[in-house]
């Protein structure tokens, strides 16, 4: 991303207000297919967020955007603990740059013992944490019917709309992926799926 564009983007967060808000605003700026981003870059933009699970989702949710892989330790860096940096060392190891050949769905019998363990999450956040970890989970491929069943879990428009798209990479059934959109009230929330499948590139 140019210094001037990137620039702006980082001050724009930056200055948002509560984490929350920022952590949407950067997930969406990893997951936004247009934007491409230097290691340096993108740490910097995961700088502004100080927990360690949020680091290292923004972490993995950069990698597809980065145009440096060579200085991904300059992301790295940013995680304290070994348990973390070994997360993201896995993830980086097996990403497959979203090839989508030989998606197989979670079996039922794993896809119930995930959802149960997210539906017994109390806070919203938690909840919602959970079901973005294992949609940026790269081992994880879901039928448009579980994908639903999951983000339903959440409330919020904005959440569920983040998670749609979230979900996307992982869709074995995509043919079938008209019926995510029912899970959407307002039609801006619908177009603006249907705006980044078009644009989707695996």
């Amino acid at each position: 991303m140019a210094e001037a564009e990137f620039n702006s983007l980082f001050q724009t967060i930056q200055q948002q207000w509560p984490v929350s808000a920022q952590m949407n605003s950067l997930t969406a700026a990893f997951n936004n297919t247009n934007n491409y981003f230097t290691s340096y870059q993108a740490s910097q933009l995961i700088q502004i967020i100080y927990a360690e699970s949020n680091r290292l989702q923004l972490a993995k949710l950069s990698y597809r955007s980065i145009t440096d892989p060579v200085n991904f330790n300059q992301v790295s860096d940013l995680l304290n603990t070994q348990a973390a940096k070994n997360e993201l060392a896995a993830y980086v190891a097996n990403y497959s740059g979203g090839n989508t050949g030989n998606k197989v769905p979670m079996t039922d019998a794993d896809f119930n013992t995930l959802y149960q363990n997210i539906q017994i999450q109390f806070l919203p956040g938690g909840k919602m944490t959970a079901i973005t970890e294992a949609f940026n989970n790269t081992a994880y491929y879901f039928t448009c019917a579980q994908a639903k069943k999951l983000i339903a879990l959440v409330s919020f428009e904005s959440n569920r709309l983040q998670l749609a798209k979230l979900s996307y990479r992982t869709i074995t059934d995509r043919a079938n992926f008209n019926t995510l959109y029912e899970l959407l009230n307002s039609q801006t929330s619908k177009d603006e799926l249907a705006a980044y499948v078009n644009a989707y590139k695996d």
